[in-house]
Order: C-alpha cells, then sequence, then structure tokens
C-alpha cells in the first residue's frame, strides 16, 4: 500500500539536495501511513508536517531527511559511530517524534550493537517513556535485516501490554519485517500471542495474510 506514493517522496528529497543513499532507502522502508489517524493516512507521504494525536506531530519529510543526511555517517568509521551512538544515548529527550525515532535508531542505535551487549535495548524497552521504548524496538530493525531476530521477538513479547498505540504499530512493523524473511517464524509468533495481542497490534501484524488467516487471528 502507498508504494507509488513513497517513490513519490523520494524523488521530491531528491530533488531536494538529498543524496544520501542509506536516507533515501529509509524512506522507500518507513511505512508513514501506519502512524497517522486513518482520516488523514492518504497525506502521509506528502512533504509537510501532520499531526498525529497525543500533541504530538509527525516532522516534515524533508526536515528529517536532511538532519540525518547532515551526520554524513560512513560505514568504516568506528570512532565516529561510537561517539554518535553516545551522543545520542544522551540526548534521547530531544528525540521526540516517530519519524525521528524510526529513521535514526536502526541506523545509529541498532547497527552500532549488531556485534555488541544488547543490554542497553532491554533498559530502555522498560522506560516509562514511550520515545526511548520505541527506540528499543526500532533498533531491533537493524539485526533483522542480518536475520537476526532474537532481540526483535524478545522486544514485541515485552511489550505486548504496553497501553500505547505507537508501540504497538512499532512491534506490528518489526514482526512484519520478521515474516518477509522467515514467515514460519513470524506465524509462530502469532500463534503463541495472538490472543494476547493488543487488537491494533495484531491488524497491522497480520494485514498482508489472506483473508482467510486474517479471520483465524482475529476470531
Amino acid at each position: 500500500m502507498f508504494e507509488s506514493e513513497r517513490y513519490k517522496l523520494v524523488e521530491k528529497l531528491k530533488e531536494r539536495k538529498i543524496t544520501n543513499l542509506a536516507v533515501l532507502d529509509a524512506f522507500l522502508l518507513v511505512e508513514r501511513h501506519l502512524f497517522l489517524p486513518k482520516a488523514i493516512e492518504t497525506h502521509a507521504y506528502r512533504d509537510v508536517a501532520l499531526p498525529i494525536g497525543f500533541g504530538q506531530t509527525i516532522s516534515q519529510p524533508f526536515t528529517v531527511a536532511f538532519m540525518t543526511q547532515e551526520l554524513n555517517l560512513q560505514k568504516g568509521d568506528k570512532v565516529l559511530k561510537k561517539q554518535i551512538f553516545d551522543l545520542y544515548l544522551k540526548n534521547t529527550k530531544l528525540i521526540n517524534n516517530w519519524d525521528l525515532v524510526d529513521l535514526s535508531a536502526p541506523n545509529i542505535v541498532g547497527d552500532y550493537l549488531k556485534h555488541r551487549s544488547r543490554k542497553i535495548l532491554y533498559k530502555l524497552i522498560n522506560s516509562k517513556n514511550l520515545w526511548k521504548r520505541r527506540i528499543a524496538i526500532l533498533s531491533t530493525f537493524a539485526f533483522i535485516r542480518n536475520n537476526d531476530f532474537k532481540d526483535a521477538l524478545a522486544m514485541i513479547k515485552s511489550i505486548l501490554s504496553d497501553r500505547h498505540d505507537l508501540i504497538h504499530k512499532a512491534a506490528s512493523w518489526m514482526l512484519r519485517e520478521i515474516g518477509k524473511r522467515n514467515l514460519k517464524l513470524e506465524e509462530n509468533f502469532l500463534n503463541m500471542h495472538h490472543h494476547k495481542m493488543p487488537r491494533i497490534m495484531l491488524r497491522y501484524a497480520i494485514e498482508k495474510f489472506s483473508k482467510t488467516q486474517q479471520q483465524g487471528y482475529l476470531n
């Protein structure tokens, strides 16, 4: 859904001198419409800021793309990666909307932790702060891309009783990403936990399933 709109948005970002391929790829991957009220989801890929409820807004795509591109993080620069990782975690109070989290957490936190201890994520997932919990979940996207699913599934399981739909949607997104790479693993998780999953999390997690499969989980 909205694939063509995502491509059009990326073309607009290119026109505005966003050239970093990793940043552009992120905008192709992030399904912004999932985090907007249904009434305005068709506006998700416009280059404007939009309200998402709870007194929050989704930032203008160009603003987020420009900020991310300006980091100019090179894959091989280990010292710079460590500095940015530490700075990021010290300033999480400034990372206070979902699009900033979704574009930054996998590439800064997740990428840095791919071959390191991930204890910090379990601290973040238990935080009272909504955005720290979302950082923990979205950071696992870096692991999922590497076919490493253990921590992502642990994060998803740990927030089944979370009350915030922005956490539910993040978890369902990661579960779908796992399913793209290992459908059996996603189905096993759903078979074990679907009865405990918040309705919105379950619906988003199974939206690519057949109607028959969806009814089996929803009934």
